[in-house]
């Protein structure tokens, strides 16, 4: 059997994948915009009752954030799209639940190395190992939620943003199968969008805790009508970055952090 096969099968047969609707993909431009295409036919087969998961051996269009491209060679990473009903007054907790669950499952595979970069970069001593993409699209009734994730498992020839590429095979002694990986990291989502989760300020505390932004270092981030540079304060309980600037504090609930 191919290893596309193989890891098509595994997917399959995991118990651990059975809540989901789920639908395996050998080649396609980008798991979240095949999503989102498929909106319409999700709603009426679903009805928001199941959570749902796309994922692709290979991605000929990998979205990343900004417009960015995501390096999605076959076989070489994970790249899913979670699509699940989500509630209008815990949108705003989302993103730290999800960057704080991947975080902490990396974490696990690379001796604690794993760190955020905000707002929702994934970094291994410095180096790029994934990143997540969040959509919410609003209609009748509860929005839907479109949650992208791409981890490498090969280190990729580039990160897409400047940063250095690093994966797992380079980062871990005994790196999980490609399957393994990918059941996992959907796990790992889909407890962040349980509504049984843990609370905003446990996973607030344990953004902080994972920060890859030091007290008091100077951060320029780049936003929708320019860039902003600051000291970095930390982050408030809404999981907005902190910075000192020359004007006085500010909190930023959206932007990316950028080489100086």
């Amino acid at each position: 059997m191919s290893p596309f096969g193989e890891w098509s099968r595994a997917l399959r047969r995991s118990s651990a994948l059975r809540p989901w609707e789920l639908v395996v993909m050998r080649t396609v431009p980008s798991t979240h915009e095949f999503a989102r295409l498929c909106l319409e036919r999700i709603e009426e087969a679903v009805d928001g009752r199941r959570p749902g998961l796309f994922v692709a051996w290979e991605q000929t269009a990998g979205r990343g954030r900004h417009g960015r491209s995501w390096a999605s060679p076959p076989g070489a990473g994970v790249y899913l799209t979670v699509f699940a009903r989500g509630e209008v007054e815990d949108l705003g907790d989302i993103p730290v639940r999800i960057a704080v669950a991947l975080a902490s499952r990396i974490a696990s595979w690379t001796d604690d190395r794993c760190r955020l970069k905000w707002p929702n970069d994934l970094l291994v001593d410095g180096g790029k190992i994934g990143g997540i993409l969040i959509d919410a699209v609003h209609g009748g009734g509860a929005p839907w939620l479109f949650v992208s994730v791409g981890i490498n498992r090969e280190v990729p020839e580039v990160a897409g943003d400047g940063l250095r590429p690093t994966g797992l095979v380079a980062e871990c002694a005994e790196p999980p199968s490609l399957a393994a990986m990918t059941e996992s990291l959907a796990v790992a989502v889909l407890g962040a969008l349980d509504p049984g989760a843990d609370g905003p300020a446990t996973a607030i505390e344990t953004y902080r805790l994972m920060s890859a932004h030091a007290p008091g270092e100077t951060l320029r981030c780049r936003l929708a009508d320019g860039v902003v540079e600051g000291i970095f304060r930390g982050f408030d309980d809404d999981g907005h970055l902190r910075l000192e600037t020359r004007d006085g504090l500010t909190a930023l609930s959206a932007g990316e952090v950028v080489p100086g």
